[in-house]
């Protein structure tokens, strides 16, 4: 048989044996006698009632606690991951603003106006030229005084 192939000791069997005679010894007991049949559910739920209520407190309140424990671990770990990104944002912050205020002080620098009303494609081609030719002059005078290797 194909019970016979497991390795346990018979146990199983007697368990669902004795399951088996409790549950027919409750249908004749229900069934035959209309007394035990009115007044067995009640019993049962005036004593089962209180009891399945005292024992789900501590079940209820460990589940909560497990869960609260999960859902304080979820919230530490979203915690760090923001932290990190918060620390990594004001990193490129940080960078951006000195890149900016050099950018500025090149501007001055080199003396560039970058705020102007005119688009570039409005600018007179004339005008342009004119720029370039008189940045390459300022460029040509100023290395005309250096040595030369």
């Amino acid at each position: 048989m194909a019970l016979s192939n497991r390795d346990d000791d018979g146990l199983t069997h007697w368990v669902l044996i004795l399951a088996f005679i409790v549950a027919g010894f409750f249908l004749v007991v229900t069934r035959d006698s209309a007394r035990l049949r009115v007044s067995t559910p009640s019993t049962l739920d005036n004593i089962n009632s209180p009891a399945i209520a005292v024992l789900s407190k501590p079940v209820r309140s460990l589940e909560n606690l497990i869960f609260g424990f999960r859902d304080r671990a979820r919230a530490f770990e979203e915690n760090k991951a923001l932290r990190a990104e918060l620390q990594q944002l004001r990193e490129s912050q940080a960078l951006y603003d000195v890149m900016r205020m050099k950018v500025s002080r090149y501007e001055q620098i080199l003396a560039v106006n970058t705020k102007t009303d005119l688009p570039l494609k409005k600018l007179a081609p004339a005008q342009l030229a004119r720029a370039m030719a008189r940045s390459c002059v300022r460029c040509f005078s100023t290395s005309v005084g250096s040595k030369a290797l």
